[in-house]
C-alpha cells in the first residue's frame, strides 16, 4: 500500500526586491515640492502545486515601508502597506 502525504508536490519560492529611484512628478519640476524619494520594496511568495491544485502564500511590502508613490497638485498618493494572504486554485 502506497502511503501519500500532503507534502508531495512541487514547491516554488520567490523573493522579490524592487528599487525605484527618485523621480519628479511634474514637467515643471521643483526639487522641494515635486520630487519623490527613492524606495525599495521587498516581497515574497511560496507556491505549492500538486495534481491540479495550486496554493500560494504571499506577502508584499514586507518591511511595511511608508512611501509616496505619486502626487497631483497638493495631493499625495501612498503605496500599499504590508499585505499578506493565501490563494487557492484548482485546475480542471
Amino acid at each position: 500500500m502506497q502511503q501519500r502525504t500532503i507534502f508531495h508536490g512541487k514547491p516554488t519560492t520567490r523573493l522579490h526586491y524592487a528599487y525605484i529611484g527618485s523621480q519628479y512628478t511634474n514637467l515643471l519640476y521643483s526639487p522641494e515640492t515635486d520630487r519623490l524619494a527613492s524606495r525599495g520594496i521587498l516581497s515574497a511568495q511560496l507556491t505549492w502545486e500538486r495534481e491540479g491544485w495550486r496554493v500560494e502564500a504571499f506577502g508584499t511590502n514586507l518591511t511595511d515601508k511608508t512611501y509616496v508613490s505619486g502626487q497631483f497638485g497638493n495631493n499625495e498618493f501612498y503605496g500599499a502597506p504590508r499585505e499578506y494572504g493565501l490563494r487557492v486554485a484548482k485546475q480542471f
